[in-house]
């Protein structure tokens, strides 16, 4: 879990929260062409696991797709999504996600096998951005990487006024706080 934490004027203050976990989860969903600005909104989420109930088949039967065959498959620890021949083109996506959310998605397409390998990596940016919405990270800009070390399971990070990222333990950024506050107490919290 991490908080992300910016001043946008030095009298405003605009926090924001994010919890999640590593639960894995196959997702697909109605999306048209799968495109920057597009939303996903999954309309199915099947556990998944990296060790078993690994694999499932992407179908599409009467007009619907659905997730079917869940099984284990080799290699573990990637995710596999084997699509149906009949499925439709530039019509869904399907992916797989984190927390009951997708989190990468390509273009469904008939007769395509696709290995998810998951190391995740976790980015804050900040922008006008809707939950759900097909991101074109190539694009982004001012983003930047949020590391967890060992026995690290809160990051503070904070936008600074020149649109750069300052990014630390929730733990030493209280430090920091409780520290201010001996030294000014009147100090209010910029995070």
């Amino acid at each position: 879990m991490y908080s992300l934490s910016h001043g946008l004027q030095k009298q405003r203050i605009l926090t924001q929260g994010f919890k999640w976990n590593i639960d894995y989860s196959f997702v697909w969903a109605e999306t048209g062409e799968l495109v920057p600005g597009v939303q996903f909104i999954a309309s199915e989420v099947l556990n998944a696991d990296l060790t078993q109930n690994n694999a499932v088949n992407l179908s599409y039967v009467s007009n619907a797709y659905t997730f079917t065959k869940q099984k284990t498959e080799q290699p573990l620890g990637s995710l596999l999504i084997h699509q149906d021949a009949n499925i439709p083109l530039k019509q869904a996506s399907v992916g797989i996600g984190m927390s009951g959310n997708g989190t990468f998605a390509v273009q469904a397409q008939p007769n395509l096998d696709l290995t998810f390998t998951p190391h995740p990596k976790y980015y804050i940016s900040f922008g006008t951005f809707t939950e759900g919405e097909v991101l074109d990270i190539a694009q982004m800009t001012k983003f930047a990487e949020l590391k967890f070390d060992p026995g690290v399971y809160s990051i503070t990070a904070i936008l600074n006024a020149d649109n750069t990222w300052t990014v630390k333990s929730t733990n030493q950024a209280n430090e920091e706080f409780v520290a201010a506050r001996a030294n000014n107490p009147t100090a209010q919290r910029l995070l």
